[in-house]
């Protein structure tokens, strides 16, 4: 009996319990895509029967990414499931930013008390959509921070703290999250808050570095559960602001400088489906009705930043010029520099931008070493901008073939992280 033999019979004898016993190499990993195009390029995406945990501090867009990413499944028809541990979600905000809409069908929401609550909440949906065929594809959790158990909310002033309640409790609900995920092909997502760390000794510190990878400043709740069974570690980190431009304050009436927006780094900290310590920056745009921004994760933007790495969008003067492939030279010519978001808004842009961008994702889940090319255009060559040619005149634009060095930042870990600024 040979080896083949064996994994025939082992497959039929767990096939109800767990179908992937034995190990199929035709499969290839599923992702779900959170709509943001530089955490796509940087991360892949969700992976399906594997969990991510994002980590931030608070006001980096955890919870608003997690919403682009249920909005965008649901407009492909998919099935997003949310826990709203926090009690924070804004229907109205993931309907006017994103056009998510809380409709129980194809997106579901759930905003448990405790920690016990959510975990029985999730066994009774996974039994349920095991015995109906219900084929889920995203399950949010927002966030381990928030998820208190029962007996730390019911204590009283005077009763001590029970020790690493929370951190057993979030735990056990990883090793149910880790089983359903896998044997129902979706993929797990939980958001985390960064809390400040207190060291009584250099052997402690030692043992938060080995264990986890934290400094010395910060540390993540729930224990070490949430790092050792996650595939994928992602950072969110401030990256700066965004131009601000000069407005009026509609309540006092004063002219200044107002927010646009801001910058946020995806720092790819671990990743067991590609390549880690990659970093991104991408825009988050605030709200404003005048010009019809929605705000949230701008997309314009971010893939406005890729093509002009690419060669193929450029500054004249204070006017941005996008030179396609797929339409007519000087052919789109785009307004002013603040306007940036309608020059992205042509659907002729569009449609030759995300082209471009999906021959970009192709490799990004590849560890091999021209992935950093391949994603954005560091130390490309001719080739890649083959057939993007600008006219003679406009030889003094900057140059694309200009090879550019990735530096090196330090993230919250302490760890050399690759910078890939675009």
């Amino acid at each position: 009996m040979g080896l083949a033999a064996i994994n025939a019979e082992l497959g039929k004898k767990y096939s109800k319990t767990n179908p992937d016993l034995v190990f199929d190499p035709s499969k290839e990993v599923e992702y779900v895509s959170s709509a943001n195009i530089i955490y796509d390029l940087t991360c892949g995406g969700f992976p399906k029967k594997r969990i991510t945990e994002i980590i931030s501090a608070e006001h980096m867009g955890k919870t608003s990414l997690l919403m682009a990413s249920c909005a965008e499944l649901q407009k492909k028809g998919g099935i997003a499931i949310f826990f709203d541990v926090e009690g924070a979600f804004d229907p109205n905000y993931a309907k006017y930013a994103y056009n998510l809409e809380v409709d129980m069908d194809t997106f579901s929401l759930y905003q448990p008390d405790t920690l016990e609550e959510c975990s029985d909440v999730f066994e009774d949906i996974m039994e349920k959509c095991q015995t109906m065929g219900i084929p889920i594809d995203l399950i949010c959790f927002d966030s381990i921070a928030m998820m208190k158990p029962k007996s730390l909310i019911e204590l009283s002033a005077e009763d001590s703290a029970v020790v690493a309640a929370q951190a057993r409790g979030v735990g056990r609900l990883f090793d149910k999250v880790k089983v359903a995920c896998r044997r129902n092909n979706f993929a797990a997502v939980f958001t985390n808050q960064f809390r400040s760390s207190i060291k009584t000794n250099m052997f402690q510190q030692a043992q938060t570095f080995y264990a986890g990878g934290v400094n010395e400043q910060f540390t993540t709740p729930g224990g070490q559960a949430p790092r050792y069974y996650s595939s994928v570690r992602v950072k969110l980190d401030y990256g700066g602001r965004d131009d601000d431009k000069t407005a009026e304050d509609k309540i006092s009436g004063e002219v200044g400088k107002a927010k646009t927006g801001k910058m946020v780094k995806i720092v790819n900290i671990k990743n067991r489906l590609g390549r880690p310590e990659l970093m991104g920056l991408t825009h988050f745009v605030y709200p404003d009705p005048d010009l019809g921004i929605k705000g949230g994760w701008s997309k314009g933007l971010d893939i406005l930043e890729i093509l002009k790495k690419r060669g193929r969008a450029y500054q004249k003067g204070t006017k941005l010029v996008y030179n396609g492939l797929d339409i007519p030279e000087w052919s789109v010519v785009g307004s002013a520099v603040s306007n940036q978001e309608r020059f992205m808004s042509d659907p002729r842009v569009m449609a030759d931008a995300e082209k471009l961008v999906w021959q970009l994702c192709k490799g990004c889940r590849l560890a091999d070493a021209d992935m950093e090319r391949a994603k954005i255009g560091v130390d490309y060559d001719s080739s890649d901008t083959e057939g993007q040619n600008r006219p003679p005149e406009e030889a003094e634009a900057p140059k694309s073939k200009s090879k550019s060095k990735a530096k090196t930042d330090k993230d919250e870990e302490g760890g050399e992280i690759r910078t890939l600024t675009l």
